[in-house]
């Protein structure tokens, strides 16, 4: 794999967009496995609430991860970067289907998701 612009230690607009692409996409595939689930399993509401957060942050470690990986430095930076803008997204995507949440169930989210990014971005750049 080439190392993008953050070869130096900065941060990688490219690793970052691969990064919410790649998170987007393993959440998507989460929620499809997560109704599969509900709908042979007998699940009650917190299950799937809890079900919920956890396919959201395996989805943020693996944007870091890969966004940390691709940028081939600055794995913190990058990572914790692409975990916030996952949180925005999933924000904006979730406020056209319903009304936004409150500001303090993005803060919770975006903090949840920044970390986890973080310590994937971490990680990506330890494997490189």
């Amino acid at each position: 794999m080439q190392r993008s612009e953050s070869a130096t230690g900065g941060v990688a607009g490219r690793a970052i967009w691969d990064g919410l692409v790649t998170g987007l996409t393993v959440m998507a595939v989460c929620a499809l496995v997560l109704a599969l689930v509900a709908w042979r399993l007998p699940v009650t509401p917190r299950t799937l609430q809890v079900l919920g957060v956890a396919a959201q942050l395996i989805g943020g470690l693996a944007a870091g991860f890969l966004s940390g990986r691709r940028a081939g430095a600055a794995g913190l930076v990058n990572g914790l970067l692409t975990g916030v803008g996952l949180a925005v997204l999933l924000t904006l995507l979730g406020g056209v289907a319903a009304s936004f949440p409150a500001v303090g169930a993005l803060l919770r989210r975006a903090a949840l998701l920044a970390g986890v990014g973080a310590l994937g971005g971490v990680a990506g750049v330890a494997t490189r």
